[in-house]
């Protein structure tokens, strides 16, 4: 296990303190250690980066949507929570064996607020899901519900094996 703790330590950049001078009392059952920050060069100071604002970022990317996956013996489905977004601001597509949803999701008040906290996403959103050999990708069917959109793919018949004899 201590080598997990050095592997640790090595990675972190702690450095073991050590005292060179001989001290009477008894040696601590805990090692101390000291994280040291890295050294920076006195020439040239680093300009800290200046991030774009919170809100810039955010316009500029698309969030990830949510989803579950699951497949029953005669279905694959993919469902995912979108609340707030319409019919028409929702685009499923296949392409390449990918489920393919993109959409927007609008703030209702996009008047300009102080917020306390955040947590709901508002702008543009999508998630790429691959499908599995054994689906009909040619024939989804797609329909939202209560705020849920739901994409099933019927699973293609499974072929039986057919066993060749080898004739000797």
């Amino acid at each position: 296990m201590s080598a997990f703790f050095e592997h640790l330590r090595e990675n972190l950049g702690i450095q073991e303190e050590t005292n060179s001078e001989p001290d009477a009392s008894p040696p601590p059952k805990h090692k101390r250690t000291v994280r040291r920050p890295p050294k920076v060069s006195a020439k040239k100071p680093a300009a800290p980066p200046s991030p774009a604002p919170l809100s810039e970022s955010w316009e500029k990317e698309k969030g990830e949507l949510g989803v579950d996956v699951y497949e029953t013996e005669g279905e694959f489905v993919i469902q995912s929570p979108v609340a707030g977004v319409t019919l028409e601001g929702i685009r499923v597509s296949v392409e390449d064996d990918m489920a393919i949803i993109v959409g927007h999701r609008t703030n209702p008040d996009p008047s300009q607020k102080t917020y306390r906290i955040q947590e709901c996403y508002w702008g543009g959103f999508s998630r790429r899901v691959l499908l599995p050999d054994d689906v009909d990708a040619e024939h989804p069917r797609v329909s939202m519900k209560d705020g849920i959109l739901t994409i099933r793919f019927s699973k293609k018949p499974t072929r039986e094996t057919t066993r060749v004899v080898v004739e000797t």
